[in-house]
């Protein structure tokens, strides 16, 4: 499949040229954000400094609230009891207002 062949290189290319460590700064900013909403929201973050946040609620399930936010068309996982978001450097502030909205 060339066509997807042309896709990945441009992808390369501008991450390259953007740079991975501002890719990387950026990532974990945006999941920091996210870690702040979810905190907020009343949810335990069980992993911190990474890409990936999860949470945990005690009194929330984390697969409807997964669906319920999916339906919003905010793409998140419910694993293991908790809620998985992973923003990455393409995500804006005004994703994560979504995600917030949508708690």
């Amino acid at each position: 499949n060339f066509a997807s062949l042309y896709g990945m290189q441009e992808s390369v290319r501008m991450m390259l040229e953007i740079g991975p460590d501002r890719v990387e700064q950026r990532v974990l900013e945006l999941a920091g954000l996210t870690a702040d909403i979810l905190r907020r929201s009343g949810a335990t973050i069980v992993n911190e400094n990474t890409n990936v946040v999860a949470a945990h609620w005690p009194d929330r399930d984390a697969s409807a609230l997964a669906c319920s936010l999916q339906a919003e068309r905010i793409i998140v996982a419910a694993r293991h009891g908790n809620l998985r978001v992973s923003p990455h450097f393409y995500n804006t502030e005004e994703d994560l207002e979504n995600l917030k909205k949508g708690l």
